[in-house]
């Protein structure tokens, strides 16, 4: 199986590591991970809802057989700009 590539980068306060999952099943919509313990990440969305759903990202990929969108809750959407349609 193919890795998943995230986006690693710095909470708003600079304090938390987070990975951001761009989705493959609804294009547009992506999936934010703080850093819970060593390669462990928490679905931020999952936690806001009262539930502990982790992955586990080692090398900016992430690591496992279940899809990353499985049993997670998409966090908000991205606007992308594509000069092909403007």
């Amino acid at each position: 199986m193919e890795g998943r590539r995230v986006e690693r980068t710095l909470s708003s306060h600079l304090n938390e590591t987070i990975v951001v999952y761009k989705s493959d099943r609804k294009p547009g919509f992506v999936y934010r991970f703080n850093l819970d313990k060593g390669v462990q990440y928490t679905c931020c969305r999952c936690r806001e809802l009262g539930k502990k759903r982790t992955i586990t990202v080692r090398n900016d990929v992430i690591v496992g057989r279940k899809h990353p969108e499985d049993g997670h809750h998409i966090m908000f959407a991205f606007v992308v700009c594509n000069s092909e349609y403007s």
